[in-house]
């Protein structure tokens, strides 16, 4: 990775959600065995890639796809939390705001940055929580809380952007081929 990031690029969003799924809760020999390794590399990747950011208050990872879909993983349950769609080329980058109530996500293919304020949608509200970043209630015995545990309802939902910019970039900024990099060489 370290070496040539631009290999891994196009499997990154499948690579996420590999790592997401072996962190699962309900099998807790798996992931007490993968989580200190598969936090890392979670974070390597972040680290490396644009479309990839982590909310550690939150406990949410954002992955931006090739398709222009940021799909929002709870990494304490280890299910896709939100699927965000808007983009129409890929999602090129991905940023949580600070206090984690806000994703930005930019598309330079598309030219558009648009800014998400995600909310678990109506069955997530049924089942507890007000907001997508709230605190998750603990409930003990049966199926319920849409935890994506067996015999849970799923809270994933889909949502629009709320704010969305459009830009330009001249095409020798996105290709690097400017008259000036080319006489350099």
């Amino acid at each position: 990775m370290a070496i040539n990031p631009a290999v891994l690029y196009n499997g990154i969003p499948r690579l996420a959600e590999a790592i997401v799924k072996s962190l699962d809760p309900t099998v807790p020999n798996m992931r007490e065995s993968l989580l200190p390794v598969g936090t890392s590399v979670l974070l390597d990747l972040v680290q490396s890639y644009p479309q990839l950011d982590v909310h550690v208050g939150s406990q949410k990872l954002a992955v931006g796809t090739a398709e222009g879909a940021i799909v929002v993983y709870d990494l304490q349950t280890a299910t896709r939390w939100q699927i965000l769609e808007g983009h129409t080329n890929t999602a090129s980058a991905v940023a949580f705001s600070r206090d984690g109530k806000t994703i930005v996500s930019c598309s330079v293919k598309e030219g558009s940055v648009r800014f998400w304020q995600p909310n678990p949608g109506f069955f997530g509200m049924l089942m507890g929580g007000s907001s997508l970043w709230g605190p998750k209630s603990s409930s003990s015995g049966g199926g319920g809380g849409g935890t994506g545990h067996p015999g849970s309802i799923p809270s994933l939902s889909s949502q629009q952007s709320s704010r969305s910019f459009d830009f330009a970039l001249q095409d020798s900024i996105v290709t690097g081929n400017s008259p000036d990099e080319r006489q350099c060489l």
